[in-house]
Parts: C-alpha cells; sequence; structure tokens
C-alpha cells in the first residue's frame, strides 16, 4: 500500500470495505470491552449502521456494540454492506502507539490497515467465511439502572465467592455473595412488581463491570428468575450490551 498519510488513506476510501478517520482511542474505547471476551468479534455494516458483536470460547457471555456512522468523531467514515471476522486482539496494540493522534483505519478483504502521518500497522482479518452469530433480544421482568458508586460497591465483594446471586423484592434491587466464612449484600433502592432471582459466575461480573464506562456514569441492568443477565451502557453514541448466561442452581 501507498498511502502513508491520514489524507492519503482517506482518499482511497473507495477500494475499502470500511474506513474510520478519527483518534485512535475512540476505536479503542469501542474495541475496549471486547478484549475481556474474545479475540475475534464479528463485524456486521449495512446502512448507516454498524454492529461489532463476540462470544467468549465458553460461550457464557456474548456482547455487542451498535453505531451509527454519525456517531463516530473525525474528518471521515464511510462503510459498505460487508461482514468481515476482525482479529480485535490484533488491533488494541497498534492503536495503543498512537494513543490520542489521528489514524485511517481501513478495512479490506484479506487485511485491516491503521495509518497515521508518522508510522502505518497492519493487522490481518481472520479468514474463511464470517462467524454465525446472533444475539439474541432478551426481555427480562426486571430491571434497574447502576451509577459508578454501584459499580464500585458490587466490584468489592466478587471476590468472596465464584459466583454472586442478583435479585430484587419489591422494593430494593440486591446483590449478594457469602462463603464459609464471609458474606456480604447491597441494597439498591428501586421499585419491582415481584421478586426475581438469577447467579452470575463472579469473573463475568468483573470483566463487565471494569470495563464499563458510560458516558454518563448509568449502566442498566436487566434480569429474571435463572434467566440471562442483560447489561447495556453507551459510550458517546456507541451501544454496548453484554449478555451473561446464568448459574444453575446444580452448579452451585
Amino acid at each position: 500500500m501507498d498511502d502513508h498519510t491520514v489524507e492519503e488513506a482517506i482518499n482511497n476510501y473507495a477500494s475499502t470495505k470500511a474506513m474510520l478517520a478519527t483518534d485512535a482511542s475512540n476505536i479503542l474505547k469501542v474495541l475496549d470491552p471486547f478484549t475481556a471476551f474474545a479475540d475475534e468479534i464479528l463485524a456486521t455494516a449495512e446502512g448507516n449502521s454498524l454492529r461489532l458483536s463476540a462470544i467468549d470460547p465458553a460461550h457464557v457471555a456474548m456482547i455487542k456494540a451498535d453505531l451509527d456512522i454519525g456517531d463516530v468523531p473525525g474528518p471521515y467514515s464511510h462503510w459498505e454492506t460487508f461482514k468481515a471476522n476482525v482479529p480485535v486482539d490484533r488491533l488494541v496494540g497498534p492503536l495503543k502507539s498512537f494513543g490520542n493522534e489521528l489514524v485511517a483505519m481501513s478495512v479490506f478483504d484479506d487485511r485491516i490497515e491503521i495509518v497515521n502521518d508518522r508510522a502505518m500497522r497492519m493487522a490481518r482479518t481472520v479468514g474463511g467465511d464470517p462467524i454465525t452469530l446472533r444475539i439474541p433480544e432478551i426481555n427480562c421482568a426486571a430491571e434497574t439502572t447502576l451509577d459508578s458508586d454501584g459499580i464500585a460497591r458490587i466490584l468489592g465483594i466478587t471476590k468472596i465467592r465464584d459466583y454472586i446471586d442478583i435479585s430484587c423484592d419489591r422494593t430494593a434491587f440486591i446483590v449478594s455473595t457469602a462463603s464459609d466464612t464471609e458474606s456480604a449484600t447491597l441494597r439498591f433502592p428501586g421499585q419491582f412488581d415481584a421478586s426475581y432471582h438469577s447467579a452470575l459466575p463472579a469473573d463475568y461480573v468483573v470483566s463487565i463491570l471494569t470495563h464499563i464506562k458510560p458516558g454518563k456514569g448509568v449502566v442498566a441492568v436487566s434480569f429474571d428468575t435463572d434467566y440471562p443477565v442483560s447489561f447495556r451502557w453507551q459510550v458517546g453514541g456507541v451501544k454496548f450490551e453484554v449478555i451473561v448466561a446464568p448459574r444453575v442452581e446444580a452448579e452451585r
């Protein structure tokens, strides 16, 4: 490739599947939550919308991020309708090396090129047909929100045991855990129409909450009895969701 500056890469957009010209840190904000769950993500673009999705190797958690072309800050963005397997682990290092500098990231059939006015990095896309992945729509009976303080409080109890209980009564959202020697219960005021309960692997909860950087400090949590739990948050115009399968009684 002869495009060694951002401007030259932008001018070559017609030969790409997708082109994002923005600060490297903006792309990292989108990719960062994925690094906790998978090395490979599926990128699906149609019209003005782009979805990134992945499932962890143990098939316990699924993650997706949705954005529109107008949500990408920077001088230029373009994509056509396509599906591609993207090696997120191979992109994070080069993007971090550029910090907050302007880059042009070009997606081709066989590679992804990241160009800065002082350097270029390249990562091969994952070969083969795009992976088949469908993120289900989760319709739960109960929903609440957590602010940054609530996230920190939950993280503070996750080391007690390898799973945590998520439940509610009519007046509070409850997060609890217990071992043979220690226990903790957190109550967050709320109003619910009935009692619901689910349990999640603690390490997945840690991975989710430590990667959440909500723009307004709010994370929506949807849950039901022995049902997958959905965590949703937004950074700028990018909407994230992580769905975690519950631990059933026989696994505890």
